[in-house]
């Protein structure tokens, strides 16, 4: 008698016994093709945020332009005294840096994001017309002065 098993009976599965081996792991198959609806890309360049971008270059650009020479404009064309003129500036450019919380306020509860944006855009833009109109304008008493705050306020 033999006591040299072969591997084939050392594997052969006996009635009662488990199997020594697991069972076979299923054949890989291949992803699916993919088709052309799934191969587009996504960017981040949406027209919302096209437009967001764009609105705030603007807006930084016109006023860091106007603040820049807003104190001249005081004095040299309105005739404040140089005290009142920066003031008056120190005045403005609090109102501006706090006027977002109100911007915030209404874009959270009632317009959102993308309608605050553009409808106080259209105030920036109409506020800076207005400082443009009295700019150009001549001396005519206080309507001049009138256009300026106003501008500055919108």
């Amino acid at each position: 008698m033999s006591y040299h098993r072969t591997l084939k009976d050392h594997l052969a599965i006996e009635p009662n016994k488990p199997p020594l081996l697991p069972p076979p792991a299923p054949a890989v198959t291949a992803p699916p093709p993919k088709t052309a609806a799934a191969t587009t890309t996504t960017t981040i360049l949406t027209p919302p945020v096209i437009s967001i971008l764009l609105t705030e270059t603007a807006e930084r650009f016109s006023y860091y332009g106007f603040r820049a020479i807003l104190v001249l404009y005081f004095t040299q064309a309105l005739h404040f005294a140089p005290a009142t003129a920066v003031a008056s500036f120190a005045y403005v450019t609090s109102l501006s840096y706090f006027t977002c919380l109100i911007g915030a306020v209404v874009a959270d509860a009632f317009w959102g994001r993308f309608l605050t944006i553009a409808v106080f855009g259209c105030f920036y833009g109409a506020g800076l017309i207005l400082l443009t109109v009295a700019a150009a304008k001549g001396e005519d008493g206080g309507g001049r002065l009138w256009l300026t705050w106003v501008g500055l306020f919108l």
